[in-house]
């Protein structure tokens, strides 16, 4: 490998991590972008000297170095972007830099303890009490679990991915010309010093490195439009998400202009509306109705792919098709990029599992749909293992970071375009089959605390918004979800909201005769607790009718949830508790 290849490669595979560690401490985006090119500018600079010592703790040193000597920012300054998680930036500034450092290298950088702190330079026992400490402090502040902070910290690269670093030729290039501009500046001095004067005109080299750039997001569209049916996955390949299948290849279609979507829920086909170039390949599992679709979108830059992304994750998780529920979503970790599974249901005759994965590299956005009879999924680790390998035949193509390594967490769903907060229509479970789809919209908040019987729910105290469900379908008036939420002062005062709601519940059989109160389940998840019951009534004409009731709570929001049921249109128990978590798991988008 020649010495050119070795530091391309290095960049490559560092570059977007850099810059994400660099951001975190820093909290400006644009600071943390220049320092970034700046600090491997300054590592191909140098590269005989550092490439055999740990140069990629040389240049994130280098690129937090270079935040602090910034003319346009300090590093303890925050920009709060709307994109950007400003609370999160906000309680890292409060910290001191060791320990930010010691934070951002430990769940973004990629290294362990021991490595961080040698990297900072600070003994690992002190290193380990300054990060145990700093941490505690976050969680107070943010009012969040470990888990959260964690999350929270990689959902800064939202704002990274936008960031389209400059290919490696680039940097090399811009290394040259400072290191011109140093000797240029050398011998005017020289030459200054020697006859008393003179002026020596240089010639900028702006215009040169535009066109240099340019030529580079030109290579990026040629290589993209290389993208051909052997960067596709093979059907050997897919066989591995079901191995007692015989797969074959139906079709491969590489028609931009074509309409038609897919997979279930994306309004159209491309997530991109002016791809490079394109390519769907469809498989079937011998002569049964399990089918796998792949997608490849080759975009003109990594900010127009990773919209993309963003835009493909959106579709899959707020789909609004009848009968289509959000069961599961996944984190697939990895070193660049993260990506994402989904995992749906379609409980219309006969039912189905959808499962999504998304991946990206460079320009290059990658999304596996499997889709199989009956609510069971595939094996988790089998499908994203095949989405690694989609992503693997292209990442060179998109310009972007090839790598290996898997690690899978769950994770919240996406947020929906409204009201992210609150229940989704794809959180909903079904009741009928058919055409009948679940419709959500605000509604008074005062009218469902009277409502619930028992609960007696009063967020004067909290500013409240409530949102009511109901089903298309011909059914009882009664029928229907509510949710109410409410984000109070303090988190002693959301606490004393749920005290109150619980003694409610817990008295109300005493007040009202033919009331009864039972099936109670408390749930802690970390991040969010609930507490849920069954409430049945009887009736002045000897008839029953019931609710289940539940209190969330996030910090200082509280989320009131209620299911009415109708007769012989009802829940389960297990199917409200799966209902009340993921309303918790919502509240995490609470502004």
């Amino acid at each position: 490998m020649t010495r050119v290849d070795e530091f391309d490669h290095f960049y490559s595979s560092t570059a977007d991590i850099t810059l994400r560690a660099t951001y975190a401490v820093c909290g400006d985006r644009n600071v943390a972008f220049e320092a970034t090119v700046d600090a491997y500018r300054h590592a191909w600079r140098d590269w005989n000297k550092i490439r055999n010592h740990q140069p990629d703790g040389w240049v994130r040193t280098e690129a937090w170095r270079l935040t602090a000597l910034s003319r346009s920012t300090h590093p303890l300054r925050q920009k709060h972007e709307e994109d950007s998680d400003g609370e999160l930036l906000s309680a890292l500034s409060k910290l001191r830099v060791d320990d930010r450092r010691l934070i951002a290298l430990l769940t973004l950088g990629s290294v362990d303890l021991e490595e961080a702190c040698r990297e900072v330079g600070v003994p690992a026992q002190q290193g380990a009490e300054s990060v145990t400490t700093a941490l505690g402090g976050l969680e107070s502040s943010l009012v969040a679990s470990l888990d959260q902070i964690e999350e929270r910290m990689h959902g800064l690269s939202r704002v990274t991915r936008r960031l389209m670093l400059p290919a490696g030729g680039v940097v090399r290039h811009r290394a040259q010309i400072g290191r011109r501009r140093n000797t240029v500046a050398l011998i005017g001095a020289s030459v200054v010093l020697a006859i008393g004067g003179g002026v020596l005109s240089a010639v900028s080299p702006s215009s040169a490195e535009r066109q240099r750039m340019g030529e580079e997001g030109q290579d990026l569209v040629l290589q993209a439009q290389k993208l051909a049916p052997d960067n596709m996955l093979r059907a050997t390949q897919v066989a591995r998400i079901d191995a007692d299948k015989r797969w074959k290849v139906l079709l491969t279609n590489d028609d931009s202009r074509e309409k038609t979507p897919y997979a279930t829920c994306p309004p159209r086909r491309f997530a991109d509306p002016d791809p490079v170039r394109v390519m769907v390949r469809t498989f079937q599992a011998g002569r049964s109705e399990e089918r796998v679709a792949q997608a490849v979108e080759m975009s003109r830059n990594s900010t127009v792919a990773a919209q993309g992304f963003n835009r493909l994750e959106q579709w899959f998780g707020d789909c609004r098709l009848p009968g289509v529920q959000l069961r599961s979503a996944w984190t697939v970790r990895r070193p660049y990029h993260d990506f994402r599974i989904l995992q749906l249901v379609s409980y219309q005759q006969p039912a189905q599992t959808f499962t999504v994965g998304i991946g990206i590299s460079g320009t290059a956005v990658s999304t596996l749909v499997h889709r199989g009879s009956g609510v069971k999924g595939p094996d988790l680790w089998a499908f994203a293992r095949v989405l690694n390998e989609s992503v693997a035949h292209v990442c060179q193509l998109g310009g972007g970071r090839c790598a290996n390594g898997l690690v899978i967490r769950s994770t919240l769903p996406p947020a929906t375009l409204r009201s992210p907060e609150f229940l989704a229509i794809i959180d909903l479970p079904p009741v009928s089959y058919g055409t009948a789809v679940w419709t959500g919209l605000p509604s008074d908040p005062k009218k469902h605390d009277d409502a619930a019987v028992c609960d007696k729910a009063d967020f004067t105290r909290g500013r409240a918004r409530s949102r009511s469900y109901v089903q298309s379908a011909d059914l009882p008036k009664a029928f229907g979800v509510t949710e109410t939420i409410g984000r109070f002062k303090s988190e002693s005062q959301a606490k004393d909201f749920v005290d109150k709601v619980e003694e409610n519940l817990r008295r109300c059989p005493d007040k009202n005769l033919a009331a009864q109160v039972d099936e109670k389940d408390s749930v802690d998840q970390g991040g969010f607790a609930t507490t849920s019951w069954r409430v049945r009534l009887e009736l002045p004409n000897g008839d029953h009718a019931q609710y289940r009731t539940s209190v969330v709570r996030r910090g200082t929001t509280v989320a009131h949830v209620t299911f009415t049921s109708a007769g012989k249109y009802n829940i389960s128990r297990k199917t409200f508790e799966a209902m009340v978590q993921r309303a918790g798991q919502r509240l995490a988008y609470a502004k």
